[in-house]
């Protein structure tokens, strides 16, 4: 259930409306040169990275996302339908009492979600990561919830992310000119994944999501241009006929 209503409320909301001291070095920028860029982003050594993976947000906010949260749960086939709605026809769902809020309230959620100003990723920890480049593969050495990096290297010759067993391709380039973000900063990188079936569908029926299998694996790698840190997102999904048997993101900073 909790995963019917992740893939549901990214869907919706996105439907209506993821160390080295480098103050001290010289402005740092993606040449869009990969091998040239991973060689800058990622130093090797011991170094101490920021885990961003806590989330700050207004009180109001706060109270209408928790009653829309309550709202999935309590009426989780109308919601699964209206992801389907939106997928096809787009636009935003006119209101309905189980969104679990009064329409005013409807009105001013959905300001927010055009409006992420009151929204931040914070560090929860910092912890020790060991980097090793040795003929051009990258790998990763660390402890505790930061453990899933040491299944992952990065081959720089050939442009090719391992996760486990499983080899990632280039996906996309990312290009974010705007600080309006939870980053608060513009920031471009790179993003590498795998994807099993390659052209997952997501379900959209209770009936379907009992019957639905997929494994996706993910790393982004980028550069925030307000501070010059890099960021690294590791990220792994395993899901067996509608059972999550694998979930976990890890987003550093450094």
């Amino acid at each position: 259930m909790q995963l019917k209503q992740l893939f549901l409320i990214l869907t919706f909301l996105s439907a209506c409306g993821h160390s080295p001291n480098k103050e001290n070095v010289v402005e740092q920028k993606i040449s869009r040169n990969i091998q040239k860029d991973i060689d800058l982003l990622i130093p090797s050594g011991e170094i101490m990275v920021e885990i961003m993976d806590e989330v700050t947000m207004s009180p109001r906010r706060q109270v209408l996302q928790a009653k829309l949260m309550q709202a999935m749960r309590d009426n989780s086939e109308w919601f699964m339908e209206q992801q389907e709605l939106v997928e096809t026809a787009g636009g935003i769902i006119s209101y309905d009492p189980r969104l679990g809020m009064t329409e005013p309230e409807w009105e001013e959620y959905k300001k927010y979600l055009n409006d992420m100003s009151d929204m931040q990723v914070v560090a929860s920890d910092r912890m020790k990561v060991i980097i090793t480049k040795s003929n051009g593969i990258i790998s990763f050495k660390a402890n505790g919830k930061l453990s899933h990096l040491n299944a992952t290297t990065i081959d720089t010759q050939n442009n090719i992310v391992k996760m486990n067993s499983y080899k990632l391709i280039p996906l996309d380039t990312i290009c974010v000119t705007s600080a309006d973000n939870v980053f608060k900063s513009a920031w471009r990188g790179y993003k590498w994944q795998f994807s099993e079936p390659e052209n997952v569908t997501m379900p959209t029926t209770p009936e379907e999501f009992a019957n639905f299998s997929t494994k996706l694996y993910g790393l982004t790698l980028g550069l925030f241009e307000k501070t010059g840190k890099t960021y690294i997102e590791i990220s792994g999904s395993e899901i067996s006929e509608g059972m999550q048997t694998i979930r976990y993101k890890i987003p550093i900073v450094f």
